[in-house]
């Protein structure tokens, strides 16, 4: 074969790939987007009317990797790694708080690192939910998702994988350590200060 033809060839695959990545990137802005629309809602326990934003960010998730995966070079190269860890950290926070269950990543559509990576993060949506349920007055819900912040922070404290393979990884866990440990603080300082209360109102009575 010519050269010439040769580097046609090479030309028009390498445009594929790069008008597949530029429609990528597009799309995967919207992902993250309606990500953190997803988690606003939960956090203000808002479970019923965001429904249509899981559906939504579902339908973006599938068109997303099914475009990647007919571009291998696109779909390998780490691109998606970001937008899908974002997805992760919403639909795990969302069957958390719903069905109190993790999603597996198949469930979700996605391959492992976005998983674990958007795992790590999960610990500091939790802790956000459980102060709120402290301020309500709801300390055995409070408790509960403070056991899910531990099993995460521990489960991923254990997991080996090379930081090239999951780059951020670490640091997410450091954090999601710190947090554990200041929601621990909360929780404990919580119990102490209706406790106090308890035998101030105690008092009262005698």
């Amino acid at each position: 074969m010519e050269l010439g033809s040769i580097i046609k060839s090479i030309e028009d695959r390498v445009r594929v790939i790069d008008e597949t990545r530029e429609k990528l990137l597009k799309d995967t802005r919207d992902i993250i987007r309606t990500s953190k629309e997803v988690i606003l809602r939960i956090a203000k326990g808002d479970l019923d009317s965001k429904s249509n934003s899981v559906d939504r960010i579902v339908d973006q998730v599938k068109s997303v990797v099914d475009a990647a995966k007919k571009v291998p070079e696109v779909y390998y190269s780490g691109l998606l790694d970001g937008p899908l860890a974002e997805y992760a950290e919403a639909m795990i926070l969302y069957h958390l708080i719903k069905f109190n269950r993790y999603p597996t990543p198949e469930e979700l559509g996605i391959y492992d690192i976005p998983y674990v990576l958007g795992l790590g993060d999960v610990v500091g949506e939790l802790r956000r939910i459980v102060l709120d349920m402290l301020r309500l007055g709801r300390a055995s819900d409070a408790e509960a998702l403070f056991k899910r912040m531990e099993e995460i922070y521990e489960s991923l404290s254990l997991l080996i994988i090379p930081n090239a393979l999951a780059p951020g990884l670490r640091p997410k866990v450091d954090v999601a350590r710190k947090l554990v440990e200041s929601t621990r603080s909360d929780l404990f300082l919580y119990q102490v200060k209706r406790g106090i209360a308890g035998n101030e109102d105690s008092e009262d009575y005698k």
